[in-house]
């Protein structure tokens, strides 16, 4: 027996007490165990119309498992196990006749699969058990779109989700309309235009037959999407390189029933990295399958502050061949393509960094001579862990500066002509083949679009003198910070490439003054052992140009 003690806010209360349940008996405020298992007590207070309930477990001496009164226990759910007379000394060893269907921790049940388990509990002195059934309940609610317009003809999958979500998922679905037919794998299909243009869609629970969500369909005629030219539509449009925001600009994409789809466009985004004017078609299609095109002309541009010049070209291959101008171009899509000049003895252009190869002297053989000799290059571990590329020794030949000009305009690259100096007529001491040099640019049509850089300042000083006022000019420095080389990019209009990587100083406040007088900067080498961070600081200091070996442009933060 048992005294239960209320307390009260208010003095001498008196209290009354009442159970439903034959597992307890009470008399007056004591009660008394009759059998094992769980009751519930009611106690009301004399004058008061508040009431509170107090849950008693009647326990066997020892150890008792209370689970619910059938046993039964849904999937995914928790069952308290309690136990009784236990003392702290005594360590109690839970089991389940099957862990992959209920495990216990800590005195709970996991339930984990279906079907039935034993759990048992043991101390050294008493030992229990008792059978629960894991079943998986009825849904309670699904959640699903309340409409959604449909077009003849066509199918639709039906979205929903069941609560709780480890509760049955066995759901049919039905229609109140012939035209609608339910397929397997939870799809409709839209057989034909009818009479009724509505009709509801029920998603049943195969367990109860209840109907457990409702979707209101509307049945619409079979129309494919249209692309509508706007007031503002233009035949060709000018985009910046990889940024399609404009892509539709002037154009409209709707379907009679997904209403605006212009995110669902679709369109070969490799187009919008190709420099110049072509054709790109746009795609789309709406939830019924229908598809409809539209070409429109496109004009792709570099739009952003600064341009990417590739280092003689690119590391891929050999530097100033023709492998090299073609990977720059095609593949990493630099907006400038920096070469160095040299000439051989019957007066043909070439492209190579220093005045000779090996034991030859460049200047002193012809370019049959020249174009023999076969150029090689040693790849390196470091640059296999970029991903440049995986050939150990690449091999090539001279490239022409013809060749070089021909790659230029075909992918729309500004050429820089890097003038070494120790050409014949290309030096400090003499500009006499500056004119030759001038002339060949211009037949090749790529005089606008031509920098020359060099560090022999005679040769753009030239340039100047004899009217060429036109022609893009760098002055090829290892600092900036000269009182001379400012003076002269001024009284010449010379823009700056300065040395940032390997020579400086190079000080924000010595670069503003170039671009106080207008000038534009150029800074270099980003070779294959400088980090994308080193070339994203100068893309912020606001540089128009950066001359590199290997940047993927789109890996860094283009403004």
């Amino acid at each position: 027996k048992y005294e239960i003690s209320p307390s009260s806010n208010q003095k001498n209360m008196k209290y009354n007490y009442s159970t439903t349940s034959d597992i307890i008996e009470i008399n007056g405020n004591k009660i008394k165990g009759l059998k094992v298992g769980i009751a519930e007590i009611e106690i009301g207070a004399k004058g008061s119309n508040e009431k509170c309930k107090i849950r008693v477990r009647v326990c066997n001496e020892g150890l008792t498992i209370f689970g619910n009164s059938e046993q039964t226990i849904e999937q995914s759910q928790q069952l308290d196990l309690v136990r009784f007379f236990v003392g702290e000394e005594d360590k109690v060893v839970w089991r389940s006749s099957d862990p992959e269907k209920a495990r216990v921790l800590k005195g709970e049940v996991y339930a984990l699969g279906l079907g039935e388990v034993t759990i048992s509990a043991k101390t050294d002195a008493y030992q229990t058990s008792f059978v629960i059934n894991i079943v998986r309940p009825i849904p309670e609610r699904i959640e699903a779109i309340d409409e959604m317009d449909v077009e003849d003809r066509a199918y639709y999958d039906i979205n929903y989700e069941v609560f709780p979500n480890y509760s049955l998922q066995d759901i049919r679905m039905e229609t109140d309309n012939d035209n609608v037919k339910v397929l397997d794998n939870n799809k409709i299909y839209i057989a034909s235009e009818g009479e009724s243009r509505e009709c509801v869609l029920r998603l049943i629970s195969s367990v109860n037959e209840e109907v457990v969500k409702e979707i209101k369909i509307h049945l619409h005629e079979n129309e494919a999407p249209k692309f509508l030219e706007k007031s503002d539509y233009k035949e060709t449009i000018v985009l910046n390189y990889n940024d399609d925001s404009e892509l539709l600009t002037g154009l409209e994409v709707v379907d009679n029933v997904d209403g605006d789809v212009k995110d669902k466009v679709e369109y070969d985004k490799n187009l919008l990295c190709e420099f110049g004017t072509h054709e790109i078609t746009l795609k789309v299609k709406d939830n019924a399958g229908n598809v409809s095109s539209f070409t429109r002309n496109i004009e792709v541009k570099w739009l952003y502050h600064t341009k990417f010049i590739g280092h003689s070209g690119s590391y891929y291959g050999v530097p100033n061949t023709e492998e090299a101008f073609l990977y720059a171009a095609k593949e990493l899509h630099y907006q400038a393509l920096e070469c160095d000049l040299q000439v051989t003895s019957d007066g043909v252009y070439i492209t190579n960094h220093d005045s000779f190869i090996g034991d030859v002297v460049i200047s002193q053989h012809t370019y049959a001579e020249v174009s023999q000799i076969e150029l090689t290059r040693t790849n390196s571990g470091y640059i296999k862990s970029l991903g440049l590329d995986d050939t150990e020794v690449y091999k090539s030949h001279v490239c022409t500066l013809e060749r070089y000009l021909d790659i230029c305009k075909q992918y729309h690259c500004e050429a820089v002509i890097e003038i070494k100096g120790s050409s014949p007529g290309l030096s400090s001491s003499s500009q006499s083949g500056m004119q030759r040099l001038v002339d060949f640019v211009k037949d090749h049509g790529m005089w606008e679009d031509t920098i020359f850089l060099t560090s022999t300042v005679a040769c753009l000083k030239w340039l100047r003198n004899n009217g060429y006022n036109d022609v893009r000019c760098q002055y090829l420095v290892s600092s900036c910070e000269s009182q001379d080389v400012l003076d002269t990019c001024i009284q010449y209009n010379f823009d700056l490439s300065t040395n940032v990587t390997y020579g400086g100083p190079n000080s924000d406040e010595w670069l503003q003054k170039y671009h106080d007088a207008g000038l534009e900067i150029s800074v270099w080498t980003f070779d294959v052992y400088t980090n994308y961070d080193v070339g994203q600081q100068w893309i912020d200091k606001g540089v128009e140009y950066i001359t590199c070996d290997w940047y993927v442009m789109e890996e860094m933060n283009l403004k």
